[in-house]
This record gives C-alpha cells, structure tokens and sequence, in this order.
C-alpha cells in the first residue's frame, strides 16, 4: 500500500521540487499541499495522510507545534520538517515537539525518499552535518540526551543492553527478538549516529561513561556482539 503524503510549503518551486520527488516513487502518493499551518489545521483532518513534509523557517516553530497538533485527529501521522538551513537549535526544538525527522532542501531526492521512508517506519534520518554539530554545539548541554533523542525507544533500549555488556544472542532473548533483527537495529542506529561499529556507538551515546571506561574498539572482529 502507498502512503499517502501532504506538504505544507508556500514557495512554489520548493513545492515543486518535493511533488516530483513523491510522484517518482510507488511508495509514495501525494494527496495535496496548505500554504502555512492555519490552512492545513483545515485540510489535513481531510486529506487523511499518513505523512507531513513540512517546510518551515527556524522562527516557525509554533507553526510545527500546530502541525504536531494534528495527531489528535490522525493518531499515527508523522510529519518531517524539510527547512533551507541546517540550524541546530531549530532541529532540537523540533524534535521536542514531536518531529520524526529533519532533513534540507539540498538533500538529494534519494536521501529525502530515505528520510520519509524511515519516519513512517519509526525512525529519524539526519543528515551527517546536523548531527555532527548536534553533539559538538559549544553551548553547554547533555550531548548523550541530544544523540540518543535520533533513536526511537526500542533502539535506545538495544543501545542500553549494549552498555550492559550484553551479546547479540542475549539482547535478543531480553526483547523476544531474533538476532538478525538485532543486527537490523543496530545497522539503523550506526546510520543516524554516523559511527561504524558498536563501540563508536556506544562513545557517542554514553560519552561520559566512556570516558570513565576508556572504552576502545577491537583491532579485529570476527563475530557480532
């Protein structure tokens, strides 16, 4: 089945760019675009869709607020910010508010058919620069809690299980889960923290906990966990 996807976006080029990028794609259907929020608190209950592109400036936060608001309505809709800029305190507050993702308008098509995918799937796609800047912002403010934020709940639960120590094998008898799908989870986590194994994860996520730890990765790895 297609999801059906809606766009609140005033420019028309930018619109534009977005409708190609949904029309391209079988996975995707689009079923109509609001100018700002006030007008899609009007059409969106309508329209019925499973996922918002919205296009917003850094100073619309309220107008995310509102469009989150949709969920009383449309219990599992998701909405991914698409903004111009890469601004780090835009995309915290983003996502305090409920955003399931955050992606620019420069991202290539690929990456933004990616982003959607991953947000009707319960999962976050940064790009590497804002989660860079995300975790090494000079403002005071715990850089853990910002990277663990990019997981959903079962992911940070896995990441936890790791920290314990636990093998693949157990993590997956601890969820009830096999351990090919524990492998899945933690091919998703590496992409959203832009690390390359478990231990880098783990460095990124506990930070404070590594460094009492003086966690390091294996020089060789020849089996998971």
């Amino acid at each position: 089945m297609t999801a059906k996807v809606a766009i609140v976006e005033e420019a028309r080029e930018s619109l534009r760019f977005l409708k190609d990028i949904i029309n391209g794609s079988r996975e995707f259907r689009y079923v109509g675009f609001c100018a700002n929020a006030q007008e899609a608190l009007v059409r969106i209950p309508k329209a019925k869709p499973d996922l918002i592109l919205a296009c917003l400036r850094p100073s619309n936060i309220s107008e995310l607020e509102s469009l989150i608001g949709l969920r009383t309505w449309l219990p599992g809709l998701k909405v991914l910010v698409v903004s111009t800029v890469v601004d780090v305190e835009f995309a915290r507050e983003a996502f305090r508010c409920g955003a399931n993702g955050y992606v620019t308008k420069s991202c290539e098509p690929s990456d933004v058919i990616e982003a959607m995918r991953l947000a009707l799937d319960g999962h976050v796609l940064l790009s590497d620069t804002l989660v860079s800047q995300m975790t090494e912002a000079p403002r005071p403010f715990n850089a853990s809690s910002v990277t663990l934020a990019l997981l959903t709940p079962h992911e940070r639960e896995i990441m936890e299980l790791l920290e314990d120590g636990k093998l693949y094998r157990e993590i997956a008898d601890s969820l009830q889960i096999t351990a090919g799908t524990v492998g899945q989870h933690l091919h998703h986590i590496y992409r959203k923290l832009s690390v390359g194994n478990k231990v880098e994860a783990l460095n990124k996520a506990y930070p404070r906990r590594s460094k009492d730890s003086q966690r390091t990765a294996p020089k060789l790895s020849l089996l998971p966990g």
